[in-house]
């Protein structure tokens, strides 16, 4: 079905401003990269900026969104794997979707490390971006779901715990990506090490001895993120 011309006008607009904010961005820095300066870069009203995106933040977490977006689209046509091959699938493909808006990225995590709260609610640790962390977690918890080497015996919760342990290694993952000065490649090396760790783990992972210290683990992550726990479907508990 063909899209209403006022739809995909609306579509190229927020592109525009989302495409002028990254340039910006990159070239000004965030702090300095004011909604009039955004507005006039991508050529429309500044009233039309604020209606699009009410505050500076928004076009970070738009960014963040898309790329969740897209992971979780790819995700679905993945199939069963052990779960180390699992993480360093997406992992890796997380690192491909960004690399088109490295520099962006890398700009906004500088930014948030200023102590500016304007900064800091545009990470990707913030409380604002807390929905797009759950939509990326989706992706991990498809590949607990369709593991090959996951024992029978994990429960739900256990599952749940394994599924934030995964995503808090991806983020590691992905904040070294963003200051790796050699192109990416330290980051690659740190997924295959990881990768590595978790096909060693993977025949005790239903051990009573190494289950209270993953899921402590996992727990340590959740609120270094300061997010709710997880249920087996996804969703805050």
């Amino acid at each position: 079905m063909t899209r209403p011309r006022s739809t995909l006008k609306s579509a190229e607009t927020r592109e525009r401003i989302l495409g002028a904010a990254s340039r910006l961005f990159v070239e000004e820095g965030f702090r300095q990269a004011t909604m009039r300066r955004i507005a006039e870069e991508a050529g429309v009203a500044l009233g039309l900026t604020y209606r699009y995106f009410p505050a500076k933040e928004d076009l970070a977490l738009a960014l963040y969104g898309q790329l969740a977006v897209e992971l979780v689209k790819r995700s679905e046509g993945w199939g069963s794997l052990p779960l180390a091959e699992g993480f360093r699938r997406a992992t890796l493909e997380k690192l491909r979707l960004a690399q088109p808006h490295r520099e962006v990225l890398s700009a906004l995590f500088a930014a948030s490390l200023g102590g500016e709260p304007e900064a800091r609610a545009a990470s990707l640790v913030s409380d604002r971006s807390a929905a797009v962390r759950t939509q990326v977690r989706w992706a991990f918890q498809r590949v607990v779901e369709r593991a090959t080497d996951l024992p029978p015996s994990l429960d739900e919760a256990a599952r749940a715990d394994l599924t934030t342990l995964l995503y808090g290694a991806h983020l590691m993952v992905l904040l070294v990506w963003l200051v790796d000065r050699a192109g990416g490649s330290v980051a690659e090396g740190l997924v295959d090490a990881a990768a590595a760790a978790i096909k060693q783990a993977m025949p005790y992972a239903a051990s009573p001895m190494l289950q209270p210290s993953w899921r402590g683990a996992a727990g340590w992550v959740a609120r270094f993120l300061g997010d709710r726990p997880q249920s087996a479907t996804g969703r805050s508990s």
